[in-house]
This record gives structure tokens, C-alpha cells and sequence, in this order.
């Protein structure tokens, strides 16, 4: 692991009996206190004992890891981004959002992605999303270095609707942007076949048809859009 100011630090892994309840009070603590916040989100992926050592020790929130991240390589990201593409506990994220504000924002290196990218890439809660959300909504209209907004990952990953509902609540305006692939979010979903694609789908053009009948109904001209006089995003390929 290496902290932001780049000295390293060695990880001892944490041992586990198979008779050991987990979820024992006296177990929990025992295991925050005596393992770094690190181990706890990598290798035993124990988000109580996480929530825990991260109340106990908050700085540890604020050290950057290299590590390999869900899409087979290496990178640097923070405790919280690795925890975002992991399932985690909606407790475990308030705590490591509270112990390092300036983690929603944080960047992956390399890729760009922030970690709200990577919950809506890896099938984090819908009320995961929410307290990200919630947290920093800015996140919502951030693009990663392939110019993909959560949305884009959403829509890829085939996220739950509610998560999509989420997205667009937010931030209505991220299904027109396309990524570098010049895929906006509709053409994602179109192009997959994510059992709640139809839903989606509706949800995304239901969208698209109520920003666009408000600019209308503004100035008539839909002035004040964003939207490409060429984009076809409205019509079925």
C-alpha cells in the first residue's frame, strides 16, 4: 500500500479460524483494532470491522492503494473506491465518505473513474448509489478518461432500474452525452440484453421526451439544451 505522500507500507495478512463468528461483537472489534483499514476492504472484505476501524483510525481512509481493482490490472484508488466495487455496506461507505470527503472526487489511476463509476460498474446497492449521491451529486455529471458517465457504466453493467432512476434524478441530462465509443446511454442498453433492458429503455426515453418537451415549452425553440441537432438517440436502429 502507499499512502498519498508515496511511502510504503507493508500489509500483514489478517488470520480467520473456521470457527470464528463473524459477526460477534467482541470478534468484530477485536479484528478492526488489530488489522489496518486496508486489509480489512481487500482481503477480508469485513465491512463492519471496516466501518469500525475506520471510526478508530480515520486517516487510514485517506491512504491511497495499489492494487489490483476489479478490471484485472493495477491501480492507485483510495479505500473507498476499492470498497464501491466490492458490494459493500451502506454503513461502511458513510463512514470512509465521513472519515475522507475528498475521496467521492478522487480519481482512479489510471482510467479516471470516480467511485461512484465504479458502484455503478460492479452492482453496488441501489442505497449504495444513493449515499453517493447524496454525498457529492456532482459525481453524477463527471466523466471518466473514456469520457463514460455513471450512466454510461450503469447502463453497461445492467444496473437496477431504481439505480438508473437515481442517476437520472440527479442528473437528466447525462442520457444525451455519447463516450469516446460514441455510445450515449440509450445505444448501451439497446445494444444489450440485460434482463430490465425494456425498462430501462422506457426510463431513458421517458427522460429524453421530458427534457425535450421543457425546452419547448420554455422559449419554443429548445434553446438552452445541450442536445445535437444531429443526434438520433430518439430513434429506434
Amino acid at each position: 500500500m502507499l499512502v498519498d505522500e508515496g511511502v510504503e507500507i507493508k500489509l500483514t495478512q489478517s488470520s480467520l479460524s473456521s470457527s470464528t463468528n463473524i459477526h460477534d461483537p467482541d470478534y468484530i472489534r477485536s479484528l478492526a483494532e488489530s488489522t489496518d483499514l486496508s486489509l480489512l476492504i481487500t482481503k477480508d472484505k469485513h465491512w463492519k470491522a471496516a466501518a469500525l476501524r475506520c471510526r478508530l483510525y480515520p486517516h487510514e481512509a485517506r491512504e491511497a492503494m495499489e492494487v489490483k481493482v476489479r478490471g484485472a490490472y493495477t491501480a492507485k484508488i483510495t479505500p473507498l473506491h476499492y470498497a464501491c466495487e466490492n458490494k459493500p455496506t451502506v454503513e461502511v461507505i458513510q463512514t470512509l465518505i465521513e472519515a475522507n470527503p475528498p475521496a467521492l472526487e478522487r480519481r482512479q489511476e489510471p482510467g479516471g473513474q470516480l467511485p461512484l463509476h465504479a458502484a455503478c460498474t460492479w452492482g453496488a446497492s441501489s442505497d449504495v448509489i444513493t449515499t453517493l449521491l447524496a454525498a457529492m451529486p456532482s459525481c453524477a455529471e463527471m466523466k471518466d478518461f473514456l469520457s463514460n458517465l455513471p450512466l454510461h457504466c450503469a447502463c453497461y453493467s445492467g444496473a437496477d432500474t431504481v439505480v438508473v432512476e437515481a442517476l437520472l434524478r440527479v442528473d437528466p441530462q447525462s442520457v444525451w452525452p455519447r463516450n469516446h465509443q460514441g455510445s450515449s446511454a440509450v445505444d448501451i442498453v439497446r445494444r444489450l440484453a440485460h434482463s430490465n433492458r425494456r425498462e430501462v429503455l422506457g426510463l431513458l426515453e421517458r427522460t429524453m421526451g421530458q427534457l425535450l418537451e421543457r425546452a419547448a415549452a420554455a422559449d419554443g425553440k429548445k434553446e438552452g439544451m445541450n442536445v445535437d441537432p444531429q443526434d438520433n438517440s430518439l430513434e429506434w436502429v
